[in-house]
Parts: C-alpha cells; sequence; structure tokens
C-alpha cells in the first residue's frame, strides 16, 4: 500500500514538473516571436481599416472585396514586415559557420 501512494506522488509530480516545463517553454516561444505576433496584430487591424475605409466596390477584388481577406494578407504582411527586424541570436550564427 505504501509503494503505491509513492508511484501515485511520484506521478503527480512528474505532471507537474511537465506543466511547468510546457509553461517555460510557451512563454520562451511568445519571447522568441513578440515580433512576429505584433506585426501579425497590426496587419490585420490595418487589413481590416483598408477594406473598410477603401475595399473594392465592385466586389471582384480578391483581398480587398471580403474583411476577412483583407485582415488575413494585412496579417501576413505585418508578420513578413516586422519578422524583417528580428535579430539572430549568436547561437543561430555559431551553428550556420
Amino acid at each position: 500500500m505504501l509503494a503505491a501512494a509513492a508511484l501515485v506522488a511520484a506521478i503527480h509530480l512528474r505532471k507537474k514538473e511537465l506543466k511547468t516545463q510546457k509553461l517555460l517553454f510557451m512563454k520562451k516561444w511568445f519571447k522568441n516571436n513578440i515580433l512576429y505576433l505584433a506585426g501579425a496584430f497590426i496587419g490585420a487591424v490595418a487589413g481590416y481599416l483598408y477594406w473598410q475605409k477603401v475595399g473594392c466596390a465592385s466586389g471582384t477584388c480578391m483581398i480587398t472585396s471580403k474583411p476577412f481577406n483583407s485582415s488575413v494578407y494585412g496579417a501576413l504582411m505585418g508578420a513578413l514586415l516586422f519578422g524583417l527586424f528580428k535579430k539572430e541570436s549568436e547561437k543561430q550564427s555559431l551553428r550556420e559557420e
């Protein structure tokens, strides 16, 4: 009975450790990709505003005829634009050499 309790406690500790590792991984991922995420958000807002203010009167324009298309295109362009300003870490440059 004591061995089963110890096993349950070990499993519980391992689950807690895995949750902590996942949280740290998510924080690191967010920190590494903050420019892409900010660019996507700003681009999506800009794309929506472009659709709202300029748009396409005839409805035949592929990108600006619908707000969803315009926002997605803006998000993609914003992420790519902001991604240009991301600096490479020293580890990445050393691995490439």
